[in-house]
């Protein structure tokens, strides 16, 4: 809805919302198609600390621990 209404600002924020609540619910596959998705439409083009951050909390859940601490 935010990308047919124009609102390309507010991706960001959405989609780290949304890893965060596919986090919580245990849903990792998830959160990382999320975030691909995320890489389809250049949501982070705003905000590169809310990339960096949901990398890294995807990337621990899943168990990358080394990927983790290198994005982070």
């Amino acid at each position: 809805m935010a990308v047919t209404a124009g609102r390309y600002g507010n991706l960001s924020h959405l989609y780290i919302c949304l890893a965060l609540v596919l986090i919580r619910a245990s849903r990792v596959g998830d959160a990382q198609a999320a975030l691909q998705e995320a890489d389809r439409l250049g949501a982070w083009a705003a905000s590169s600390l809310q990339e960096d951050m949901a990398r890294v909390l995807v990337k621990e859940y899943a168990g990358d621990l080394d990927a983790a601490r290198e994005a982070a």
